[in-house]
């Protein structure tokens, strides 16, 4: 043996002896273990949806305005209507889906939605900032031009809650080992209720029309 590897043999045992635990035996490495394949369940769409013409305006010197910020972003849109390709009436009836207010520049956000005869129309969403000083800052989004005409003024469901839950259970391949269960009746022109469903969602699902 040479003279340089009894060097490294002697330092070797010798911080061995001080260190007990270079003594205790090599723990394994880690390795990964292949799990099963984990696949989203989804359902193909039977209905091409219908997405609206998106229009955005940004850099808007609109007057300021002391009026909450829903009434200024609705009164600039019923005003600018034909700037969005829509007419003022068609944002009668807007929701707010979501706002806030950031604190740190002072806008309010807001996140509206298209309405026909109490019916949300999906896919149909402006949203509009409004500065601290009432002073819109951008618009867009888009409606769904002279919805209201082209529709009846009232709907009949053709399928009730429970049966549209498990219609969706069975477009996503699942199976039910738990009967849905209705917590409250279909109520109001969407026909909105709860149902329990526990292999379809942890948390109670929400229909409506």
């Amino acid at each position: 043996m040479s003279t340089f590897r009894k060097r490294i043999r002697s330092l070797t045992e010798s911080s061995a002896a001080k260190n007990p635990r270079s003594k205790m035996p090599r723990q394994p490495l880690l390795q990964c273990e292949r799990l099963e394949d984990r696949v989203t369940p989804s359902a193909a769409p039977t209905v091409t949806q219908y997405l609206p013409p998106s229009h955005f305006i940004a850099s808007i010197q609109s007057p300021l305005s002391n009026a909450p910020p829903l009434q200024i972003a609705l009164d600039y849109l019923s005003a600018n209507a034909a700037k969005f390709g829509v007419t003022a009436s068609d944002f009668a009836g807007s929701i707010v889906t979501s706002q806030f207010l950031d604190v740190k520049t002072g806008i309010t956000h807001l996140y509206l939605r298209q309405t026909v005869n109490g019916l949300e129309v999906e896919n149909a969403n402006m949203s509009v900032a409004v500065n601290w000083n009432g002073r819109l800052v951008s618009a867009g989004g888009g409606y769904v031009a002279d919805l209201a005409s082209k529709l009846p003024t009232s709907v009949t469901p053709i399928s009730t809650p429970l049966s549209a839950i498990w219609n969706a259970g069975d477009a996503l391949g699942l199976k039910y080992t738990h009967e849905p269960v209705l917590i409250s009746s279909p109520q109001g022109v969407d026909y909105k209720s709860v149902i329990s469903a526990p292999d379809l969602s942890l948390d109670a699902v929400t229909t409506k029309l």
